[in-house]
Formats: structure tokens, C-alpha cells, sequence
């Protein structure tokens, strides 16, 4: 008699049927868990496009939604790099390659002076500096602190 074993994994970034479940805040329900994520909506206008290799190939790139996710995790938890949970599908070499991305473009900063507009709810200008600031610290970039190894 075989054993069926239950899917215990999560499903890929596009789910099984190919689209995403999103909630009422723009937010897909897979990541809806994560209190940060309300920054999603106003990250995605800003996100740096993703560089095109000249020559064509290479894999294909991991879900911006589901990397963002990840690299929230991290900073809001304070977790090491290597701890990003299985369940955002992405690996922590990932999570971590676009962070420094991410720093490079200057979208923290950009995420916390668009949250900082009139009119903006308050815990998404508390999260857009609370991330902002832990971002800041994980790059080193803390006023008078020493610059990364290399």
C-alpha cells in the first residue's frame, strides 16, 4: 500500500494555478502575515528595474514581491542572513544580493519620503522608517559607522 505524503511545502511564488490570491491592500495573501508588507503597494512603483544581460539568458529572476518579503523579514526580525525561512522561496544569497540592490538604488530612503506625504495612514510612515532604519544598520551606513568588508 503506498503512502500519499500531504504537500507540506509552500507553493512557488505564482502558486500552483500559475496567479496569486492579493488582498484588499495590494499585498498577495501568501506574504499578508508579514506587517511590513503594507509597504509593498508603494515599493513596487519604485523598485529599480531589473538590469537585462545584453546577451540574453540566464535564469530567470525571483518574484520582487516575494524578495521584498524576504528581506523585510529579515530586517524587521534582525535575523542573521541565513535564517531567511524556506516559505518566501527565495534563497538568503538572494535576499541578500537584492538588499545591497535595493541600498544601491536608494530605496529605503525613497520608501520613507513617499510614506511621508500628507495624507499617508500612520503605520505605514511608522513602517516606512522603522525599515529605513534597520535597513541602514544592516548596510553599515549608520553615521560614523565603520564601511562594510569587501
Amino acid at each position: 500500500m503506498s503512502h500519499v505524503v500531504p504537500h507540506t511545502m509552500p507553493l512557488t511564488a505564482r502558486g500552483r494555478a500559475g496567479a496569486r490570491a492579493v488582498g484588499a491592500r495590494g499585498v498577495s495573501r501568501e506574504y499578508a502575515w508579514l506587517a511590513p508588507m503594507v509597504l509593498w503597494p508603494l515599493a513596487q512603483r519604485i523598485m529599480p528595474e531589473a538590469a537585462r544581460r545584453p546577451q540574453g539568458g540566464g535564469t530567470r529572476r525571483l518574484d520582487d514581491e516575494a524578495v521584498f518579503a524576504s528581506v523585510l523579514y529579515v530586517l524587521v526580525s534582525d535575523s542573521p542572513w541565513r535564517a531567511v525561512p524556506h516559505t518566501f522561496g527565495t534563497s538568503w544569497q538572494t535576499a541578500h544580493r537584492r538588499f545591497r540592490q535595493l541600498c544601491d538604488a536608494g530605496l529605503w530612503e525613497q520608501l520613507e519620503r513617499t510614506a511621508g506625504a500628507p495624507g499617508t495612514p500612520p503605520p505605514l510612515r511608522y513602517w516606512a522608517t522603522a525599515v529605513r532604519r534597520a535597513a541602514a544598520a544592516r548596510n553599515g551606513s549608520r553615521p560614523g559607522a565603520p564601511a562594510p568588508p569587501l
